[in-house]
C-alpha cells in the first residue's frame, strides 16, 4: 500500500451472515497501520459453513511468479535476491530473514533491474568450480565496482595455474577444493564459502595479494563470527526500497458475476491462461475429491481474469472441474490489473476448522492430524495422489466421530511412546474394536504399572520406545501398535478378559549371565528379563517419587534402585556445590558412612562424574583405569571400581548434580542401561523441582499472610481514626439531627471494618464459608454495640451451608450488619437472625420489636439511614429489601440472588 503497488485483484473481504469477519483480517490491519484507504470487494451474508473452503490453496512461490513473468532462470534469480537481502541484513546488523517474501524480492528486482542479466551471465560460466549461487552473488556485487577485476577473480578460481602466486582467486580455489574433500556442503559450509569469496573479491578489487583466506563463520564457540566486508558501493537495497513511495493508483472497477462452470466452460477458460507454471497434482486431486463427493461449497473467492482476458487465478479449480466431470458454482471477476498474478495465494494455507467457529479449544493441530490419519488409513483410495485430507474431509470425519476430538488428552500424555496423532487415532481404533478390553489395555500402555514379566503390553512399550528413539514414521508406529493390540487380545483370550495381571515377584538377580557359561539363547532370554525388570523398577520408583518422601529418603532410594537396576554394588548421588565448584557425595550404596556428606569430586576431567556434569552428556566407561578422558578419584581406586556410568540430574537453570553407578566386576554398559539410569535421574530432577516449587509456594503464603495481617492492622487503625473523628464531631454538634447522622456514620465505619475483617479471617479471599462467617459477624456487631445489646439476646439460625464468593459474602455481610445494627439501635427485646434458602433466592430475616412504619421506609422517610443504604445495595445487585410489622414486632427481609445469578 505504502509503495503504491496495491492491486484491486478481485479477492473480497468476507463477512458471514452473523457479521463475523471470515477473511480479510490482515488487509484491514494493514489499512489501519498505514492510515491509507483500502479499495476492495466485500462479500456479506456468507454462510459460516464455507469457512473451511476459504484459502485452501497451494502457497504461490516467488519462483512461480517470476516464471509467469517470463524469467529465464527464476530459481537462480530468487536465490540471488535472497542472498543479497541477507547480505545487507548482516551488514546492517538486522535480523536475518528466514525466507524473504515476494514483496521483498520484488523490491530488490525493482531496485536492481540488471540482476536478471547478471544471472544469465553467471549461468553461462557453468564450468566454474565456484557454486552457482555464490558465483552469481559475487558477480553481482563485483560488477558494481569493476567488471574487469571481478571477471579476473572468477577466471583465477577457474584456472588458478594461469596466475601468479598470491592471486586471491587462486587462494579461493584452494578453499573450494578443501571443502570438496571434506564432503557434501552444509548450509554452514556454504555460508563460510560466501564469506571467503567476499574477502577474495575485496582483495582483488584492492589489488592485494592473498596466499590464504581466513574467515570464521561463528560455528566454533571459541571463535566469534567475523564481519562480512561491506562491498555494496553506491547501491543499497534498503535505500532503493525505502525511497520508492507513491500514492495508490486509482484502479478501474472490475466486473463481478456468479457463474456455474462445467467442464466445457472450464476448458475454454483455461485456454486463456498464458502461465506455464506446473500444476500441483496433490492439490488438484484434493479439490477433485471434494467436488465428486459434493463437499464443494461455493465461496466468494473468485476465478480472476485480467483486463486483456488472461486467466490469472483459478487454474486448479478449473482443472478439478474437468477431472470431476461436474459443474461448480463460483464467482468470476473480470478486468483485474494485468500484473495481479503476483498478488494471489501469498499467505499460508488456512488450517482446517476442527471446532466451532469462533470457539478455539486448544490442540486444533493435533485433532486435525488425528482426523487426517483416520482419512489416510480408512478412506484414502489407492490411486489418490495426496496424503493429506482436505479441510472439508477433516471436518466431515470429526462430525461423524467426535470421539477423536476427546482422545487428544490421552494422546498428549503418551507422546513419549509415539507421535500424539498416532496414539489418538490408535486409541479410537482400539475402543471401536473392543470397548471392554480397550480401557485396561490403554491404561496399561500408558503407565506400564502392575504388569507381570512377559506381558504383551510391556513388550509393546519396549518396541514403541525403540521406534521413538529411531524417529520411526507414523506408519511404522501405527503398525507396531496394531500388532501389539492383536497380541494383547490373544493373551486376554487365554487368561480370560480380566485385563492386566499383577506383577510377578522380582527376579533374585539382575546381573546378566556370563556369555562363557551360558548359551546365546539363554543369554538373550536373561537380557530380555533384565530389561523388563528395569522397566518395573522405573515404574515403582516413579510411584515412590509421587508419594513426596523426604529429600534424604528420596536421594537414598534413588541410589538404591540405580544400583539394583544395573546389578552393581555401588552407586552415588552427587550434588553440585557452586561455592567449591565440585560435586558432593550426599547419598550412596556400598560406600563407607564417613564418605557420605564429606567426599567431593572435581569438575571437568578431574573425575568421570565431573566430566558428565561439565559436558551435560552421559559418561560411561567399561575400563576406567585405562580411560584417558579423566582422572580416577581415590575413592573409586580404593574400592576396586572397574566400570561406571554417569548421567546428569537436571533442574531449572544449573543441573542439580550427577547420578552414578559403579561396579567392581567386569562387563559392559549399553544404551539401554544409560536410558534406564537417565529415567531415574529425570524422575529425581522432577521431584526436586516440585520440592523447590512447594517450598517457594509455602514461603509466598507466609509472606502473603504477613502482608494481609499488616494490611488488616493498618485498615483497622484507619477506620478507628475515622470513627473517632466522626464521634468527636458528633459530640460537638449542636443540632440533634446532625449529631444523629454523625453518630450513625461513625457506627457504619465500624460495621464496614467488621465485615472486611471477617472475610479476611475466613482464611481465603476468593470464597467464604457462610455459617461460621455469619455467626462470627453477628457476634462482632453485638460486641461493637455492647451498650445497646446489654441485656438483649441475639439468636442466629443459618440454614444455608457451603461457600460463597467473597464479593457476594461481603454484600451479605454489609446488609446483615446494617439490619442488625438497626435492630439493636432502634428496636426492643430479643433479636432473631435467620438465613435460609427460599428456592428462587437466599433470604435473610432480622426480627425485633420496632415501632417504625413500613410505609415510611418505602417512602424513603424512615429515620434509619442504614436501612436505606441496605435497600440501595440490594437493588443494585438484583435483590430487594422489605419490612413487615405485626404489632410491636418488625421483620426486615432481604432477598439475595444466588451467586451464579448475580451480575
Amino acid at each position: 500500500m505504502r509503495r503504491g503497488r496495491w492491486r484491486l485483484n478481485g479477492m473480497p473481504i468476507i463477512i458471514s451472515r452473523q457479521g463475523v469477519l471470515l477473511d480479510g483480517v490482515q488487509r484491514l490491519h494493514a489499512c489501519i497501520a498505514e492510515a491509507l484507504p483500502l479499495q476492495s470487494f466485500v462479500a456479506r451474508g456468507v454462510d459460516d459453513a464455507v469457512l473451511p473452503m476459504i484459502d485452501q490453496h497451494i502457497r504461490r512461490s516467488s519462483r512461480d511468479i517470476l516464471a509467469a513473468r517470463g524469467a529465464t532462470h527464476p530459481r537462480a534469480l530468487v536465490a540471488l535476491t535472497t542472498r543479497l537481502i541477507r547480505y545487507e541484513e548482516a551488514l546492517d546488523l538486522r535480523a536475518i530473514s528466514a525466507a524473504p517474501s515476494w514483496p521483498q524480492i520484488e523490491d530488490v528486482l525493482l531496485a536492481c533491474p540488471e540482476l536478471e542479466e547478471t544471472v544469465a551471465e553467471s549461468m553461462s560460466m557453468s564450468g566454474s568450480p565456484l557454486p552457482e549461487p555464490i558465483r552469481t552473488a559475487i558477480l553481482c556485487i563485483g560488477l558494481q565496482h569493476s567488471r574487469e577485476k571481478t571477471l579476473r577473480l572468477l577466471q583465477a578460481v577457474w584456472r588458478p595455474h594461469r596466475f601468479e602466486a598470491g592471486e586471491p582467486g587462486a587462494a579461493l580455489r584452494l578453499d573450494i577444493d578443501r571443502e570438496l574433500l571434506a564432503g557434501p556442503r552444509t548450509p554452514a559450509a556454504r555460508e563460510r564459502l560466501f564469506g571467503i569469496a567476499l574477502l577474495a573479491l575485496q582483495a582483488t578489487l584492492e589489488d592485494r595479494k592473498l596466499r590464504q583466506i581466513t574467515w570464521h563463520d561463528g560455528t566454533d564457540p571459541a571463535k566469534p563470527r567475523d564481519p562480512l566486508p561491506d562491498l555494496r558501493a553506491n547501491w543499497m537495497l534498503a535505500g532503493h526500497m525505502d525511497s520508492r513511495t507513491s500514492a495508490l493508483p486509482e484502479p478501474a472497477m472490475p466486473a463481478v458475476s456468479f457463474e456455474t462452470i462445467g467442464p466445457a466452460e472450464a476448458t475454454a477458460y483455461l485456454k486463456q491462461s498464458s502461465v506455464a507454471v506446473e500444476l500441483n497434482k496433490a492439490h488438484l486431486d484434493a479439490m477433485t475429491r471434494d467436488i465428486v463427493a459434493r463437499r464443494w461449497m461455493a465461496n466468494p473467492q473468485p476465478i480472476c481474469f485480467s483486463a486483456s482476458g488472461r486467466l490469472v487465478n483459478g487454474r486448479h479449480r478449473l482443472m478439478a472441474v474437468i477431472a470431476a466431470h461436474l459443474p461448480i458454482a463460483v464467482s468470476v471477476v473480470r478486468g483485474v490489473p494485468e500484473d495481479s498474478y503476483a498478488t494471489y495465494d501469498l499467505q499460508k494455507k488456512r488450517a482446517p476448522l476442527v471446532g466451532t467457529l469462533g470457539q478455539a479449544f486448544g490442540d486444533e493441530a493435533l485433532v486435525a492430524a488425528m482426523a487426517n490419519l483416520f482419512w489416510r488409513e480408512e478412506r484414502r483410495r489407492p490411486n489418490t495422489q495426496s496424503r493429506t485430507a482436505t479441510a472439508a474431509e477433516i471436518q466431515q470425519i470429526l462430525a461423524e466421530y467426535p470421539r477423536l476430538r476427546e482422545l487428544r488428552g490421552l494422546a498428549r500424555r503418551m507422546v513419549a511412546m509415539a507421535r500424539a496423532s498416532v496414539i489418538g487415532y490408535f486409541a479410537f481404533v482400539v475402543e471401536r474394536d473392543d470397548p471392554a478390553l480397550a480401557s485396561g489395555f490403554l491404561s496399561g500402555l500408558e503407565t506400564g504399572a502392575d504388569l507381570p514379566r512377559g506381558h504383551p503390553i510391556l513388550a509393546l512399550r519396549s518396541m514403541l520406545l525403540r521406534l521413538r528413539g529411531e524417529d520411526a514414521s507414523q506408519e511404522q508406529q501405527l503398525a507396531a501398535l496394531l500388532d501389539g493390540w492383536r497380541r494383547f487380545k490373544l493373551h486376554a483370550a487365554e487368561v480370560g478378559r480380566g485385563g492386566p495381571q499383577r506383577a510377578a515377584p522380582a527376579a533374585p538377580s539382575l546381573r546378566p549371565p556370563s556369555p562363557i557359561v551360558e548359551s546365546p539363547a539363554a543369554a538373550a532370554i536373561a537380557e530380555l528379563q533384565r530389561r523388563k525388570q528395569q522397566q518395573a523398577i522405573t515404574a515403582a520408583f516413579s510411584r515412590f517419587v509421587m508419594s513426596r518422601p523426604s529429600m534424604q529418603a528420596l536421594m537414598q532410594e534413588t541410589a538404591r534402585v540405580a544400583a539394583h537396576g544395573l546389578g552393581a554394588g555401588y552407586s552415588k548421588v552427587l550434588q553440585y556445590n557452586a561455592q567449591t565448584s565440585s560435586l558432593l557425595l550426599i547419598a550412596g550404596i556400598g560406600w563407607p558412612a564417613e564418605a557420605i556428606g564429606h567426599t567431593s569430586f572435581a569438575l571437568g576431567s578431574g573425575s568421570p562424574a565431573g566430566l558428565a556434569f561439565s559436558s551435560g552428556r552421559p559418561i560411561f566407561s567399561d575400563n576406567i583405569s585405562a580411560d584417558q578422558r579423566f582422572s580416577l578419584p581415590p575413592l573409586l581406586k580404593a574400592h576396586g571400581i572397574i566400570r561406571q556410568v554417569n548421567v546428569v540430574i537436571g533442574g531449572e537453570g544449573v543441573p542439580f548434580g550427577v547420578l552414578e553407578v559403579d561396579d567392581s566386576s567386569p562387563g559392559q554398559y549399553d544404551g539401554a542401561d544409560i536410558s534406564f539410569l537417565a529415567a531415574l535421574a529425570n524422575s529425581l530432577g522432577l521431584a526436586l523441582e516440585l520440592a523447590r516449587d512447594t517450598a517457594e509456594r509455602d514461603r509466598l503464603l507466609l509472606v502473603r499472610a504477613a502482608a494481609q495481617a499488616d494490611l488488616q492492622h493498618r485498615m483497622r487503625n484507619s477506620l478507628q481514626l475515622v470513627h473517632t473523628i466522626l464521634t468527636l464531631q458528633a459530640d460537638n454538634a449542636e443540632d440533634d439531627v446532625a449529631r444523629k447522622l454523625l453518630e450513625s456514620s461513625a457506627q457504619r465505619i465500624i460495621t464496614i471494618g467488621i465485615v472486611t475483617e471477617k472475610i479476611q479471617q475466613a482464611g481465603q479471599q476468593e470464597a467464604v464459608e457462610l455459617c461460621s462467617y455469619l455467626k462470627g459477624l453477628v457476634n462482632a456487631v453485638r460486641d461493637g454495640l455492647a451498650e445497646l445489646a446489654e441485656g438483649r439476646s441475639v439468636a442466629v439460625d443459618a440454614a444455608i451451608s457451603g461457600v460463597w464468593p467473597a464479593k457476594r459474602a461481603e454484600l451479605l455481610g454489609i446488609v446483615m450488619a446494617e439490619l442488625l445494627t438497626n435492630a439493636l439501635q432502634y428496636g426492643r427485646g430479643a433479636v432473631h437472625v435467620r438465613f435460609f434458602d427460599a428456592a428462587a433466592c437466599a433470604r435473610l430475616e432480622v426480627s425485633s420489636g420496632h415501632p417504625v412504619s413500613p410505609s415510611a421506609l418505602a417512602a424513603g422517610q424512615a429515620s434509619s439511614a442504614g436501612l436505606r443504604i441496605a435497600a440501595a445495595l440490594l437493588r443494585e445487585h438484583g435483590g430487594a429489601l422489605t419490612v413487615h410489622q405485626t404489632g410491636q414486632t418488625v421483620q426486615a427481609v432481604a432477598e439475595f440472588p444466588w451467586p451464579s445469578a448475580l451480575p
